[in-house]
């Protein structure tokens, strides 16, 4: 099945690891934000954070993609990784990110 054929409850095991993975990256953002709130002075109001694993090569490009989509749509982007750092989104370089 395609996602295009899927209805809003239709979930698969993999697009549910997805979700895991990301909320477990969220976790771990919100657990950095409440350590350091003056991070949010990094973040422009209205920003859109991507959040990027460094250990999830095939993960990261898909979070990238919807950076990408993001920005495209004219939204402020930055991209967050679990080191810390709040990357803005043009500025990141993908060259590490791919899977061989």
């Amino acid at each position: 099945m395609s996602v295009d054929d899927m209805s809003p409850y239709d979930v698969t095991d993999e697009h549910a690891a997805i979700v895991d993975a990301n909320l477990d990256l969220l976790a771990r953002f919100m657990e950095v934000v409440v350590s350091n709130p003056s991070m949010t002075d990094q973040i422009p109001t209205g920003t859109t954070i991507i959040i990027v694993p460094e250990d999830d090569p095939e993960r990261a490009m898909a979070n990238l993609a919807i950076a990408d989509a993001a920005s495209r749509a004219g939204r402020k982007v930055q991209i967050w990784s679990p080191t810390g750092q709040l990357i803005p989104h043009r500025a990141i370089s993908f060259e590490h990110l791919t899977s061989d």
